[in-house]
């Protein structure tokens, strides 16, 4: 994982994924043996070449129960009863957040698909679950044991719930960043939000995120953007003005675009500068 020191409490953050990255959450019993489930994922990918997985407990050579991925990105949602899979009748587009999330209902063997929190798909099933997955990742899938199909992009939160959640909480997910408490949700039984550092799981079962080859975090910072003879007013006031020879401090956060020179800062007062 990147080793990260230093983040502005008022930027927002993403997980940065590439290459071979990816993030491995383990085993753990509370993730397996699920029968009814919900999986919500936003993601933002870079391109979509390929097979991505987003998240799930699969080993493409033996089977799992669950799993959304991408190919060529179309969405799918897989679940560990045949005919295994579902899709969405569109592509994601590159370079945009989307809200991707599957729904099995155990009682009606039922699997929905939903995009930007619209229903793209839906089937039944006949069977039941098998009862164990592999390892749960997020960004890549397993093949007879090791990782392959990585996803090219951002992953901002992952939601897995032991739960049926209807279309009118998917839909409110899609179009607006809720926080869950995990006393309130018990049926929330993992939650990485990674627009929060670190990256854990807030769920309450303290799942550990093992992070792999490289993943980086990327920051979304507030900003303007000044270009040629572009410039920020703020008036003139007298609590700008540092009288005498009064120590004073000046912080900022600038991203050059280039190294010529500029002015960052100034204040000035009856025709003189002051800073």
């Amino acid at each position: 994982m990147a080793n990260l020191t230093l983040a502005p409490r008022w930027a927002s953050s993403v997980l940065q994924l590439g290459n071979t990255a990816y993030v491995d959450c383990g085993t753990p019993t509370v993730l397996n043996n699920l029968t009814s489930f919900t999986l919500e994922a936003w993601v933002n990918v870079s391109s979509l070449n390929g097979f991505q997985s987003v998240v799930g407990n699969v080993d493409n050579a033996v089977g799992g129960q669950y799993q959304l991925f991408l190919e060529s990105g179309y969405v799918y949602a897989y679940v560990g009863i045949a005919p295994y899979l579902i899709k969405s009748t569109l592509p994601i587009t590159v370079n945009e957040w989307h809200h991707l999330a599957s729904v099995f209902d155990s009682t009606t063997s039922s699997l929905s698909l939903y995009v930007d929190g619209v229903a793209v798909a839906q089937s039944n099933f006949s069977g039941t679950l098998p009862t164990n997955g592999t390892n749960v990742l997020l960004g890549a899938v397993m093949q007879q044991g090791s990782p392959i199909w990585y996803l090219q992009g951002q992953i901002g939160r992952i939601m897995i719930w032991n739960s049926t959640r209807d279309a009118e909480d998917i839909l409110n997910d899609s179009v607006q960043v809720n926080n869950y408490s995990a006393v309130q949700n018990p049926n929330l039984i993992f939650y990485s939000d990674f627009s929060e550092m670190p990256g854990v799981d807030s769920s309450g079962n303290n799942i550990t995120l093992n992070f792999k080859n490289n993943v980086q975090y990327a920051f979304n910072v507030p900003s303007v953007v000044l270009g040629a003879d572009g410039y920020v007013d703020c008036g003139s006031f007298p609590e700008y003005s540092i009288s005498g020879n009064a120590p004073y401090t000046i912080e900022g956060w600038f991203f050059p675009g280039s190294s010529s020179n500029g002015i960052l800062l100034s204040y000035g007062l009856n025709g003189a500068w002051e800073y």
